[in-house]
């Protein structure tokens, strides 16, 4: 019996040094170097497909497609926590655009398969091309492609709900044990290019957008979008403002721009008013909606109307209006009021208020009575104030030319005789 125990011993040491023998031999062995690893290689990653942008409820043919602000359409690859992918085999695979019924309503399936795809690809009408032209096949590129000459050739008019739906498929590059749905973009219609020409010529709202202008296309519309210029309401305070500025931007031929300015200027006007003060000249300037000069107050006293006053004394109320413009977004929006009810903000009486050239909007003012206010006079140091501007009395109004004729020739050079 005592036997048994040392044979195991032998029996045991034997065993290790042949177990190191054949891992030593393994080790050596150039098969060894390339085991393949077999863990989680039967598991598929999902990931997904889909379009990035705000689709315009209504495309034209023949216009490249879109976002509804001007914009190039992008699809994306997202992986299943919805995280966009930029790195790895299936951020770079190719992917093609199809054109899809508008009654495909993936919006109440959770997932939908390859069949459910082909049954809703659109086909063409009889004796009609296919249905999109342009660059139809792209590649992602950090799992991202943008969709920039892509086009309708036919309205969808003949699809029973009369929508398109853009579709997006992988076509090459994709891993064995990767799974990527296809993207479904949202539900459009697509009507004739010429009833395009219809909608820019339709009556236009401040609101809308500068594409609605003639004229402006995709390429116009991305360098005024650049400038924050987005609506026909900033493109004619703009206009109105510098229109060499607007120009600049543009860069049009002659009948082009004068057929976009015809156009904008065909938009019906709204009561909002602005008001901006210009502290170093003590002039306040009334402009309307899209910056037209409605009145100009200098040192209280309401100037002649804009168009009436000399082009020098333009330049410099056009410098206000520019620095009015440029804080356009900061500007107190007000609604018309007539002059008893009026406030406006200019310095004390004892500033002395900057030279507009010569002659001078000073010397254009009518003279108008200016009444202080009660919190007015305690003002001190020549800080700004409040005042109120007071209508002409019936008599003030009956002698208004002879106390302009006399300010008129309180200013007028001497030596230069009084004309007929």
């Amino acid at each position: 019996m005592k036997a048994i125990p040392a044979l195991a011993q032998e029996l045991k040491a034997l065993v290790t040094v042949m177990v190191k023998d054949v891992l030593k031999e393994w080790d050596h062995s150039p098969s060894s170097r390339c085991l393949p690893v077999h863990a989680n290689s039967t598991a598929s990653r999902s990931f997904q497909l889909r379009f990035v942008g705000i689709f315009p409820e209504v495309l034209f043919t023949f216009d490249n497609i879109q976002q509804d602000e001007g914009a190039p359409l992008q699809v994306v690859l997202e992986d299943d926590l919805g995280s966009r992918v930029h790195v790895g085999p299936e951020a770079s695979v190719k992917i093609r655009i199809f054109v899809l019924d508008g009654d495909f309503e993936v919006d109440d399936m959770d997932d939908w398969t390859d069949q459910d795809f082909d049954k809703k690809v659109a086909r063409p009408r009889k004796d009609k091309g296919p249905l999109l032209r342009g660059q139809l096949e792209i590649y992602l590129s950090n799992g991202v492609a943008s969709i920039s000459d892509i086009a309708f050739t036919d309205n969808s008019k003949s699809i029973r709900n009369g929508k398109f739906r853009l579709g997006a498929r992988v076509v090459k590059g994709q891993p064995p044990e990767v799974k990527i749905r296809d993207a479904v973009s949202a539900a459009f219609k697509v009507k004739e290019r010429r009833t395009k020409s219809y909608r820019k010529h339709r009556s236009l709202s401040l609101e809308d957008g500068v594409l609605c202008l003639k004229n402006i296309g995709k390429s116009l519309y991305e360098r005024l979008a650049k400038r924050e210029i987005l609506t026909v309401k900033d493109f004619l305070q703009l206009y109105n403002t510098d229109p060499n500025e607007l120009r600049n931007i543009l860069k049009v031929a002659e009948n082009k721009w004068s057929e976009l300015i015809k156009n904008a200027q065909l938009c019906s006007l709204t009561d909002e008013q602005y008001s901006y003060y210009d502290k170093a000249s003590g002039t306040d300037l009334v402009l309307d909606c899209v910056f037209n000069v409605i009145r100009i107050v200098l040192n209280g006293r309401i100037c002649q109307p804009y168009k009436d006053i000399a082009d020098c004394q333009k330049e410099q109320v056009n410098r206000i209006r520019l620095a009015a413009y440029q804080k356009r977004k900061e500007l107190q929006k007000s609604t018309p009021c007539n002059l008893t009810s009026m406030q406006v903000a200019v310095p004390n009486v004892t500033a002395t208020p900057m030279p507009f050239g010569n002659p001078s909007l000073d010397q254009m003012a009518y003279g108008q009575n200016v009444l202080r206010s009660p919190v007015d006079q305690t003002n001190q140091g020549g800080q700004d104030v409040g005042l109120k501007i007071g209508l002409v009395s019936r008599e003030s109004e009956m002698n208004r030319d002879q106390t302009k004729d006399s300010h008129f020739e309180h200013h007028k050079p001497t030596g230069q005789g009084e004309q007929d």
